[in-house]
């Protein structure tokens, strides 16, 4: 029975679409994975999933580059009602974000069930357009806002299901070390920002405190290399730069505290090793999601966030400072996180299945 999971983008709407994928797969069911040039780079290289690529690439600003994308989503609209007519799947399951549309537009034009998951606290656009049509719709947060009244019976509570080199890991941590080890982390929306804000608090820190011993572990491109080792050089007892870590897992674990931004993928891998975070939503995320992201994680006191705009390097220094001195507050999050984790990629499975023998 084929099934299609459809994400793309990112890896906040990529890494649901293959874990469920895979845990399908696991069950003999003959799922395909579809998702966007985009996404090529996020693709694992063990994956075990048929993919269907579309070229679809970044929404830019200005009339031309509208037109055009609405020329690729017709194309790659008529390529999934092809695609659709031959293998007639039972089911496509969307992960949001654009690169889904022209999937679960051929799907509806085809009367082919569609299912829906939102990885985000806040309800994307695409996912509404196609609320309406779809037999379930799988949330992350209980918490997500702007969901029509009348799609409250078509809702479940599934979580977000990681990625494999995630969900491999044994869960096993402490914060008893004698440095206080940080990762700070956020790809190309955080590396900017993180370069500025980190090493200033840091230089705060050593002011203030300069008995207090930092092991820091940084994601920041190369021309912003040469700066940030002048400033660790004085400020910190360790540190690693580099513009990618392909061990992220282990980087995980072998930190106390993770700075970083607040995707819907990145909250789901904390959730699950409980790690401890301060988030710092990117503030051009669309609709501001992320800011919607950290407030369901700290209004559980599951973590703690700044909004980009209003902190200082002060603040940051203050709450690292604070979180160095009491480790408990470590432990406190980690098992508050913990408490959040559901077994995700089984609920969404289930319900696939559930939806294909009603």
């Amino acid at each position: 029975m084929k099934i299609y999971v459809v994400g793309g983008g990112t890896g906040g709407h990529l890494f649901p679409a293959i874990a469920l994928g895979e845990e399908l797969k696991a069950r003999s069911y003959d799922a395909e994975l579809i998702t966007d040039t985009r996404c090529l780079g996020y693709l694992p290289k063990d994956l075990k999933l048929k993919t269907h690529i579309l070229a679809l690439g970044s929404i830019k600003s200005g009339l031309v580059a509208k037109l055009l994308m609405c020329f690729k989503m017709l194309f790659a609209t008529a390529k999934m009602i092809s695609v659709f007519i031959l293998h007639r799947p039972a089911l496509v399951v969307g992960f949001g974000g654009y690169t889904s549309f022209p999937a679960l537009l051929a799907a509806k034009v085809l009367y082919i069930p569609i299912m829906l998951h939102e990885g985000n606290c806040f309800f994307g656009k695409v996912n509404k357009l196609f609320a309406t049509y779809a037999k379930k719709i799988a949330l992350n947060f209980a918490e997500t806002t702007n969901i029509p009244a009348n799609l409250k019976a078509k809702i479940i509570i599934s979580g977000n299901p990681v990625r494999k080199e995630i969900a491999q890991i044994k869960v096993k941590r402490d914060f008893t070390g004698k440095t206080f080890r940080i990762l700070v982390t956020g790809g190309s929306q955080g590396a900017k920002f993180f370069s500025s804000i980190v090493p200033e608090a840091l230089q705060i820190i050593h002011q203030w405190k300069p008995e207090v011993q930092i092991d820091l572990v940084q994601q920041a491109t190369v021309d912003q290399h040469n700066n940030l080792q002048t400033i660790y050089q004085k400020t910190c007892h360790k540190f690693e730069l580099a513009e990618f870590f392909k061990d992220m897992p282990q980087r995980y674990l072998n930190s106390d505290l993770v700075i970083c931004r607040a995707g819907s993928s990145t909250i789901a891998e904390l959730i699950y090793l409980g790690q401890p975070a301060i988030l710092i939503p990117f503030p051009f995320a669309a609709e501001n999601h992320q800011l919607y992201n950290a407030k369901a994680l700290t209004d559980k006191n599951a973590a703690w966030y700044f909004e980009q705009s209003s902190m200082s390097s002060a603040d940051l220094a203050a709450l690292i400072l604070t979180l160095a001195a009491d480790r408990s507050l470590l432990q406190k999050e980690k098992k508050k996180l913990r408490e959040l984790y559901i077994e995700s990629s089984s609920i969404l499975a289930d319900t696939v299945e559930e939806i294909i023998k009603s």
